[in-house]
């Protein structure tokens, strides 16, 4: 399974955001319509949101989707950082 997500992260557009996080399948069982709720709710601080596992996100997708949204963006501030610093 590839994952796409942008090199510098999440997208900051509510509309790009919406979108990627709509059809990325890190991100299976929100969909547009959780996506958009999840953006109007968040906004800017949707990502810091989603790792932190807040309530706010679990109402809106679920606990399953949530906790794999986490861990995908955990891993992948992990795998950014060890390939910036050069590990």
């Amino acid at each position: 399974m590839t994952h796409h997500l942008p090199s510098r992260g999440l997208p900051v557009a509510s509309s790009l955001l919406v979108s990627y996080l709509a059809r990325e399948r890190a991100f299976r069982g929100i969909g547009p319509v959780r996506a958009a709720a999840l953006v109007e709710a968040f906004g800017k601080g949707l990502k810091e949101a989603l790792l932190s596992l807040d309530a706010g996100v679990v109402d809106i997708i679920g606990e399953e989707p949530a906790i794999t949204a986490a861990a995908f963006l955990l891993v992948y501030e992990a795998v950014r950082c060890s390939l910036i610093s050069g590990r």
